[in-house]
């Protein structure tokens, strides 16, 4: 299935860096999705399991810095959020709760000990 958005195609199951330009692009997409399957599924379109879904408070800041960046595409055709420099020429502050929300859906291989190990430092 290929879902035509406004920057080229989406395939599921195609591989995240044939997709995205980085870890940034890939977190937004991931949240993205994530309102997606949850708007399919309170409304009776397609269920969906619990963990797969979002809910986020009712606060005005959170709700409007998930709006702001918008998606771009690089010369290869992957996906990037525009940079916090451009966000900045066109008057809008840093989306840290937004980004702050991207980073506590992202799922982690990585344990603890071994990005601390990575760091040179014993826990």
């Amino acid at each position: 299935m290929l879902v035509n958005l406004r920057y080229g195609y989406y395939k599921p199951g195609k591989e995240n860096k044939d997709m995205f330009l980085n870890l940034k692009a890939q977190l937004w997409w991931e949240l993205r999705d994530r309102f997606e399957r949850t708007y399919e599924h309170v409304n009776n379109i397609k269920k969906y399991p619990v963990d797969k879904l979002i809910s986020i408070p009712n606060d005005p800041q959170l709700i409007s810095e998930l709006s702001q960046p918008k998606v771009e595409t690089n010369e290869a055709g992957k996906l990037k959020i525009e940079s916090k420099l451009k966000l900045t020429r066109r008057g809008i502050k840093s989306p840290n709760k937004a980004e702050a929300l991207t980073l506590a859906i992202a799922k982690s291989n990585v344990s603890t000990a071994e990005v601390m190990s990575r760091r040179g430092r014993l826990i």
